[in-house]
């Protein structure tokens, strides 16, 4: 008999640490669905019309009013980049999923705000910025080989 509740124990603590695993990968993969929803509401929509060549024009002539304004409002969108980038990196989110809801769209969206990036490290040089952000996109790009 006391073979028969040693195995039952067993078998229940066995149930219960798979459940608790289950449980807790769906929730970080519906959280990393979540977060990306925001971000894609709050963020990426709005980059939706820059190309590479208008970041450049931006920086080119960064002493005009309105593309200081443009090249602050692209650093503002990136930092939320990076926010998003430090949870998948530090494994809060979900690398797999973010792979598979937009990848290759982030790593695309990476080469045309790069400019931006690479003045930003220009002009602050002592601070790597966007360091999670960079990290992120060449995890991703791994898989799609994109030139960068």
């Amino acid at each position: 008999m006391e073979l028969a509740s040693i195995v039952i124990a067993v078998i229940s603590a066995v149930f219960s640490i798979v459940t608790y695993v289950k449980t807790f990968l769906y929730e970080k993969r519906k959280a990393t669905i979540e977060c990306f929803n925001n971000l894609q509401n709050e963020v990426l929509d709005k980059f939706a019309g820059i190309e590479k060549q208008n970041a450049k024009v931006i920086l080119e002539n960064i002493n005009d009013e309105r593309c200081q304004e443009a090249y602050d409002g692209y650093r503002v969108l990136i930092a939320r980049l990076e926010h998003f980038a430090v949870g998948v990196n530090k494994k809060i989110y979900d690398f797999k999923v973010v792979d598979k809801i937009a990848g290759e769209h982030l790593v695309r969206l990476y080469i045309k705000i790069k400019p931006i990036i690479d003045q930003a490290n220009k002009n602050e040089p002592r601070v790597k910025h966007y360091c999670n952000l960079v990290e992120l996109v060449e995890k991703l790009n791994r898989k799609y080989g994109i030139q960068i």
